[in-house]
């Protein structure tokens, strides 16, 4: 079980409780190094209070090593120069893993395009190569799991697993296919508070859409995550 999240919130006594989780991986959203940048992106967010709340939950669980702990960083134009310093930072604060998304999603919505545009850092662009190379670097230094998660992750002949093994469940109970996706305005399997997750997972709806991934039929908010989706 995955928990993802932006770190906002904890306390001592939720600490504690996660702490004993066994097979858990909690997810931190880590989009800088700094509370310039970090606040640039997540707005409304606190750098501060993100980053003492993931040490509290890497103090309380100690050498226990569980839950394992990460954090998920979504490359763009305002925190391509800060990955290599978000590597050391993720390495302090006692995380295990550390993703590195490459490509900004907009979901297949033409409505986030326009927003996402302007900050995406295309995959062609030497600055993205040099940054990821050196980011890759330091984390083999440090002894920190580092994966990226680029846009051509999966390809017709590497199909997403996610529809088959995995699904991103939100706080509000809506099951959404995948935790890239994560947003079940735009697609939403089912809620858990109306049927279990069984029937959920059977459902017309899933089977139809493990049909058009196995047939490369990709739905628009897929098509992000495939280097051949056209």
């Amino acid at each position: 079980m995955n928990f993802i999240t932006n770190g906002s919130i904890c306390s001592e006594q939720l600490a504690e409780e996660l702490a004993h989780l066994d097979n858990t991986q909690i997810t931190f959203s880590l989009d800088g190094a700094s509370a310039e940048v970090f606040e640039k992106i997540r707005v409304g967010g606190r750098f501060d209070r993100v980053v003492e709340n993931i040490r509290l939950l890497s103090r309380t669980r100690g050498s226990r090593k569980r839950p394992k702990l990460a954090c998920w960083t979504v490359v763009t134009k305002h925190n391509i120069h800060e990955l290599s310093r978000i590597v050391r930072l993720a390495k302090e604060l006692g995380l295990d893993m550390m993703t590195i998304q490459t490509f900004l999603s907009d979901w297949g919505k033409e409505s986030m395009h326009e927003h996402t545009a302007p900050l995406r850092v295309g995959p062609a662009e030497v600055s993205l190569s040099q940054q990821i190379e050196d980011a890759s670097r330091t984390a083999e230094d440090l002894g920190l799991e580092l994966h990226i998660a680029s846009h051509d992750y999966y390809s017709k002949k590497r199909k997403c697993t996610w529809p088959w093994t995995s699904a991103f469940i939100a706080a509000n109970g809506d099951v959404v296919p995948c935790c890239i996706v994560a947003d079940s305005d735009t697609v939403k399997m089912g809620n858990l508070f109306d049927e279990d997750f069984k029937t959920i997972w059977n459902s017309r709806g899933y089977r139809e859409f493990r049909r058009r991934i196995k047939n490369h039929d990709l739905p628009d908010f897929c098509r992000n995550c495939y280097i051949d989706a056209e």
